[in-house]
C-alpha cells in the first residue's frame, strides 16, 4: 500500500517491515498490524482487516513519532530487536 500523508510518502513495498502481528477472533484472522521503518528513518504502522470482518476492505497507514515507535516496539518486540532498531539501552 502506498499513501501520501501530510506531504510524505509511506509505501509498504519500499519500507522495511520490522514486525507483524495478526489479530484473531474465534481462531480466524481478523486483521494485521505491521510495523515499518522508511529509508528516511521514519516509522509507521500499516493496518488491514480481513474481508470477512466487519471492517471489510479497511486498511490504513498511521505515521508514528519516534516516541510512538519506541512505545510500540517496547510492547511488541523483544529487547534484542528493540536495541537493533533504536540502539543499546542502559540497564
Amino acid at each position: 500500500m502506498c499513501k501520501i500523508i501530510n506531504g510524505k510518502k509511506y509505501d509498504t513495498a519500499t519500507a522495511k517491515k520490522l514486525d507483524e502481528n495478526y489479530h484473531y477472533s474465534n481462531g480466524n484472522i481478523t486483521g494485521c498490524t505491521s510495523f515499518f521503518r522508511k529509508k528516511t528513518g521514519e516509522f509507521f504502522l500499516y493496518y488491514w482487516a480481513n474481508p470477512h470482518d466487519l471492517w471489510s476492505g479497511h486498511s490504513y497507514i498511521q505515521p508514528l513519532t519516534i516516541e510512538e515507535a519506541k512505545e510500540y516496539a517496547e510492547e511488541h518486540l523483544s529487547g534484542d530487536v528493540y536495541e537493533e532498531i533504536f540502539g543499546e539501552v542502559e540497564e
